[in-house]
C-alpha cells in the first residue's frame, strides 16, 4: 500500500498486522498507527532527528505496540552479509 497516496490513510478498515517504518524524516506516527488492526504493532527502525511525540489514544484504543531496533549502517548491514556467506 503506497503510503505517499494521502488517500491510504482515509479508507475505512485497518489493514495492517505489522508496520516496519524505515522512515528516518518527522512523519506523523498517529496516521500509521491508525492502519493498524487491533493487536496490531510497528516496528521502528528508521531514526528521525527530533523525537516524535506519540499519541498514546493511538496504541492503547486498539491494543496495539510500538517497539524499535537498531538495525545498523550499510557497513553493518554488509559485515552481516559477508558473514552469512562464509557460513554457507
Amino acid at each position: 500500500m503506497a503510503t505517499s497516496d494521502p488517500e491510504t490513510f482515509t479508507k475505512p478498515g485497518k489493514p495492517f498486522d505489522l508496520i516496519i517504518n524505515t522512515v528516518s524524516a518527522l512523519t506523523d506516527w498517529k496516521e500509521y498507527l491508525n492502519l493498524l488492526n487491533v493487536d496490531g504493532s510497528m516496528v521502528i527502525v528508521g531514526l528521525p532527528e527530533k523525537d516524535i511525540p506519540i499519541a498514546t489514544f493511538s496504541l492503547t484504543s486498539g491494543h496495539r505496540s510500538l517497539a524499535g531496533s537498531q538495525i545498523g549502517g550499510i557497513a553493518e548491514t554488509q559485515a552481516m552479509l559477508d558473514f552469512c556467506a562464509n557460513r554457507l
